[in-house]
């Protein structure tokens, strides 16, 4: 290595236009890994811990020409204290981290809650390149947001426990992730919303029913040891509404004592609806077939029956449907 930095030191010594040429000398070695694989085609031999002051008599050989070292994550040394990990290597001025984890997005900021993380040491310096990751823990309850829903003019909705513990999961300590032994003891009610929490549910009741504005709440979630917050998001939304009549499947017939027809409608899957007909769209009456399920296509069939003869009065007639 000395031997080699040396000769392209006096070679840009001797050669205006190769000391143009050669902006500096990259160490891809002796500092790397011995792993078979990351070490590549370098021989295992040569592979040794970084070295400051071997370094430094190189860089003085080169003619202060080495401009950038690959180092092995071995070379980097991380350290943790209070939650927040430092990285050090001889020679490197600096380092980058990056933490992520459960529900814990990419961030140079170390995480304050429970769960299962990775620190990334990257190097800042110039000069070098590598970096580390280490994985750790931080046990306790982990609760993760949720979001649900209610129709437009709700009084109150009731949210099964069960639906919030869903996502939520805990770390015990030795680090596993597991999502057993957690409750919900308590709720807060946010802006424009009660909550209270009983048994298995949680009672949701807005201020103001018509009000669509999506409304948060916050509960909190315990495995019996710690706590954690989690936060749920009340969006109003509007279920589609429609009908419509595709055929008569059966033409009004009187057998003596009723007259029947049978209709098929067009609706909303999954719905229950509570059809209607007359015979006079103007003044009504309106008379109510009672809930009918559309089911899971929407396309459903109305059997309509009246006593008396009214073919002639059915040969017209009108529908409406509600929820």
């Amino acid at each position: 290595m000395e031997h080699g930095l040396n000769v392209i030191n006096q070679a840009c010594q001797s050669d205006f236009l190769i000391n143009q040429i050669i902006q500096g000398c990259h160490l891809e070695g002796p500092y790397i890994s011995a792993e078979d694989g990351p070490r590549g085609a370098h021989p295992v031999q040569h592979v040794r811990p970084a070295s400051w002051n071997e370094f430094q008599r190189w860089q003085e050989v080169s003619g202060n020409r080495v401009r950038l070292v690959t180092l092995a994550p071995e070379a980097i040394t991380l350290s943790e204290s209070s939650g927040t990990y430092t990285a050090t290597s001889p020679g490197v001025s600096g380092f980058s981290y990056s933490y992520v984890g459960t529900n814990y997005p990419a961030s140079a900021t170390p995480p304050t809650t429970a769960g299962i993380f990775t620190v990334t040491a990257t190097s800042a310096d110039p000069n070098y390149t590598g970096s580390k990751n280490q994985g750790y823990f931080r046990a306790g309850a982990v609760a993760v947001n949720d979001a649900v829903t209610r129709t437009p003019g709700s009084t109150a909705i009731k949210i099964p426990v069960a639906t919030l513990l869903g996502n939520d999961s805990q770390v015990t300590e030795g680090g596993s992730l597991i999502t057993s032994g957690l409750s919900i003891p308590s709720v807060t009610s946010g802006t424009g919303n009660t909550v209270t929490v009983s048994g298995a549910f949680v009672f949701y009741t807005p201020a103001t029913p018509a009000d669509d504005t999506a409304r948060t709440f916050t509960y909190t979630l315990s495995n019996g040891s710690t706590t954690a917050t989690g936060t749920v998001t009340v969006n109003t939304v509007v279920t589609p509404f429609a009908l419509s009549v595709l055929r008569v499947v059966t033409p009004p017939a009187f057998d003596a004592t009723n007259t029947t027809v049978t209709v098929e409608f067009a609706g909303v899957p999954g719905q229950t609806y509570n059809v209607e007909y007359t015979t006079n769209l103007g003044s009504g009456p309106w008379v109510s077939r009672g809930a009918v399920s559309t089911g899971n296509t929407g396309t459903f069939n109305v059997t309509f029956t009246a006593a008396g003869d009214l073919t002639s009065a059915w040969s017209s007639l009108f529908f409406r449907a509600t929820r």
